[in-house]
């Protein structure tokens, strides 16, 4: 093989890594860490502290959810997806489903929750690694 067609290949190989979130990236890296902030209610002033902690283990993305005034320490997120900007999942709470969607906006996720006939909105801020 020629050494232009090996150089050729080498940069078709590193373009299609860059397009799939780099060379050993992840598709994870932008929303990976400790996300925190208020939760309301419909109809209700005072929020709740939520800390979403979001990882990724084996190229799988995974999460836990904290709500100290709820007595929900460290849940499981189930089903978690990240898709075209929005990460969704729901978690088990006092026995319901808490189903909850979020849009991403720089250092900030803001989105919505539902659980019972209940509904509310979150705005969560990166708070670290």
């Amino acid at each position: 093989m020629k050494r232009s067609h090996v150089l050729l290949l080498v940069l078709i190989f590193f373009l299609s890594g860059c397009a799939a979130g780099g060379i050993g990236g992840s598709p994870y890296a932008d929303i990976v860490g400790t996300w925190s902030g208020p939760a309301y209610a419909e109809g209700d002033d005072m929020g709740v502290d939520v800390t979403m902690v979001l990882q990724e283990e084996e190229g799988v993305l995974r999460g836990t959810v904290s709500v100290p005034e709820q007595m929900l320490q460290r849940a499981s997120i189930r089903d978690l997806s990240w898709e075209e900007g929005v990460l969704s999942g729901w978690v088990s709470m006092q026995g319901m489903r808490v189903d909850v969607r979020l849009r991403r906006d720089g250092e900030v996720m803001n989105g919505t929750f539902y659980m019972d006939g209940m509904s509310g909105i979150m705005t969560l801020r990166r708070s670290g690694g």
